[in-house]
């Protein structure tokens, strides 16, 4: 059973330490971790979500430019999936 068992660590972060400008500009390099911390921190809350949403997509088009649109729907469907008005936190984006 042990060849089953995985063998590595792995580093914890509590995002709820961090401020939003501390997981951007200090936390974290590449813009996809930045954009993921984001989400994953405030998932559940709608307003942040609908007041920030041009700031994290703007982070995804820094990283990938306009050819990744698989990306920035895996970003919407997540967004989808993880509040309730989709409608009004992509209001923001036009």
């Amino acid at each position: 059973m042990e060849k089953f068992i995985p063998d590595f660590s792995y580093i914890l972060t509590d995002l709820r330490e961090y401020s939003d400008s501390q997981l951007i500009e200090e936390v974290f390099k590449s813009n996809i971790n930045k954009v993921m911390a984001l989400l994953l921190k405030h998932m559940k809350e709608e307003e942040y979500l609908r007041k920030h949403i041009t700031e994290i997509f703007s982070l995804v088009k820094n990283l990938f430019g306009n050819q990744k649109t698989d990306v920035i729907m895996s970003f919407i469907v997540y967004i989808y999936y993880t509040t309730k008005s989709l409608n009004q936190v992509l209001a923001k984006l036009k």
